[in-house]
């Protein structure tokens, strides 16, 4: 079994994350967004709500929501 092969240390040793997709296990900034722009595709809403169909003040509305900007009464309550 795989498990049984692991050697384990008698001395107390601190844990380490490792990022796996690093050639040398760190995650940096540039790595996370990478691996974010390849992995979640764009999404260009900004064309949907900003249109002539729409008016402006429901734009508006519809742009501070995708933004969680909306004062709700949970957010006010945390302020």
């Amino acid at each position: 079994m795989l498990v049984q092969q692991i050697t384990l240390s008698v001395e107390p040793v601190d844990d380490l994350l490792v990022w796996k997709s690093s050639s040398n296990g760190i995650l940096t900034l540039k790595i996370a967004y990478d691996f974010k722009r390849h992995h979640f595709p764009k999404m260009d809403w900004a064309k949907s709500i900003w249109c002539r169909e729409i008016p402006p003040s429901r734009s508006l509305l519809a742009w501070r929501v995708m933004l969680d900007k909306v004062p709700t009464d949970d957010k006010l309550l945390e302020k």
